[in-house]
């Protein structure tokens, strides 16, 4: 099982890659994705793509500062946890709300990043108990030491 800063770290990347291909080519994938020009939120589908390209750079970004920082914190994993949660949200509502306009390809594209995504919140998740365990047992083994100290005073 790989630690939740390895997990973190390999997020990270696929947020670089995944973020970069989205960005570069937002008009190609446009055409690939789409069966027929819909408007998304105001957007084209090349625009929505370009600006969601954005989005995930900068969450790649957040994710990959928090695996480097010396010490993870709780509250930390729990953000990227939450975008998470709202990324397979937000895939299942495309599909339902748009699925009609979309080429196999598109849905196929939505699904695999939301099962992809969906495999990172398990493994943080795992990691994250892992952490807070540890946590609770350094309390614990400080806690022993200071009541021994107590008692051989």
């Amino acid at each position: 099982m790989p630690s939740l800063r390895t997990t973190l770290l390999v997020d990270s990347v696929v947020c670089f890659i995944y973020g970069a291909v989205l960005t570069i080519a937002a008009r190609s994938l446009s055409t690939v994705f789409m069966n027929t020009t819909v408007s998304l939120l105001g957007y084209s589908p090349e625009e929505a793509l370009r600006a969601l390209g954005l989005c995930v750079l900068g969450i790649g970004l957040y994710v990959c500062v928090v695996g480097y920082t010396k010490q993870i914190t709780s509250i930390a994993v729990w953000l990227v946890i939450g975008i998470e949660v709202i990324w397979i949200t937000g895939s299942m509502l495309l599909l339902a709300w748009f699925g009609n306009v979309l080429s196999w390809v598109g849905v196929a594209f939505v699904i695999s990043g939301a099962v992809a995504v969906f495999g990172f919140m398990i493994f943080e998740l795992i990691g994250l108990r892992s952490l807070q365990r540890n946590r609770t047992d350094f309390i614990r083994g400080d806690l022993s030491i200071e009541l021994q100290s107590l008692d051989s005073d």
